[in-house]
C-alpha cells in the first residue's frame, strides 16, 4: 500500500519526519489495507502544502478510477471538482447545495455561504 500512494522509498522511515502531505498519503494507505468498499475521508488536503495538494488530489482520482467508492468531507471544493460526481455543500450543519460540481460552485446559497453575507444562508 506504501507504493500505491507513492511511499515506496519510505517504508524503513519512521512517520514522524514526514511531511504532512505524506502523512495524509500513509492515512490513506492504512485504510487501503483493511480492503474497505467505500473510503471515507475527513479533510485529506487540510494542513497539506500547495505542492503536495496536486499529489494528493492524483492519488485519489487513481484509486477512483480503480473503482473505489470515495466519500470525501473537504473545505476545498475547488480541489474536488475534478474528482467528484457529486458535491452536497452544507453550512451551519445545513444542506444548502447538491448536485454535479459546476452546478454546487455557481450556487448562489454556497457562494454567499464562502463569501459571506448577512445571515450564511438564503
Amino acid at each position: 500500500m506504501l507504493a500505491r500512494v507513492g511511499l515506496g522509498d519510505c517504508f524503513d522511515r519512521p512517520s514522524s519526519g514526514a511531511s504532512t502531505g505524506q502523512r495524509k498519503r500513509l492515512d490513506i494507505a492504512r485504510a487501503l489495507a483493511t480492503a474497505p468498499k467505500v473510503l471515507l475521508l475527513d479533510e485529506p488536503l487540510g494542513g497539506v502544502d500547495p505542492g503536495s495538494v496536486a499529489e494528493v488530489i492524483d492519488l485519489l482520482r487513481q484509486i477512483r478510477s480503480d473503482g473505489m467508492t470515495l466519500m470525501v468531507i473537504e473545505h476545498n471544493l475547488d480541489a474536488l471538482t475534478g474528482i467528484a460526481d457529486r458535491l452536497i455543500a452544507m453550512t451551519l450543519g445545513q444542506k444548502i447545495a447538491d448536485g454535479v460540481p459546476a452546478q454546487v460552485m455557481s450556487d448562489d446559497k454556497l457562494v454567499r455561504a464562502y463569501l459571506g453575507d448577512d445571515d450564511g444562508v438564503a
